[in-house]
């Protein structure tokens, strides 16, 4: 809604631009409102939106949003980077899930990682 108000019609690299700008700015009720809006445009997150939510779901210790993109990542053919992995596993940490560490690990066993990109 937030986007489609000023009249732009986005795209995933804009969905992404402004994901990464609420994690920075750690709004996460703004973050989260955009993610559900690119969802239901047809647009799943991807690796350049990995990051950027599970840092705003480890400010506002979110295990649910964090396993959102955990769901995300075990039903995608793509490695997921070893800097999400690490990120994923401290929100669970921190949240006392420490099951979930354990199928954080098994991910990363199961499809090896991806290098982090310089973004």
């Amino acid at each position: 809604a937030e986007l489609r108000e000023s009249g732009t019609v986005p795209n995933q690299i804009l969905y992404n631009a402004v994901i990464k700008a609420h994690s920075t700015a750690q709004d996460v009720d703004k973050l989260k409102a955009v993610l559900s809006e690119m969802e239901a445009a047809g647009m799943p997150m991807d690796k350049y939106t990995h990051l950027p939510v599970l840092l705003a779901a480890l400010h506002g210790k979110d295990k649910e949003l964090a396993a959102q993109v955990h769901r995300q990542l075990r039903n995608s053919s793509e490695p997921p980077e070893e800097r999400v992995l690490r990120t994923l596993k401290s929100i669970y940490y921190k949240t006392g899930a420490f099951e979930e560490t354990q199928h954080v690990d098994s991910l990363a066993a199961a499809g090896g990682t991806a290098q982090v990109d310089a973004k």
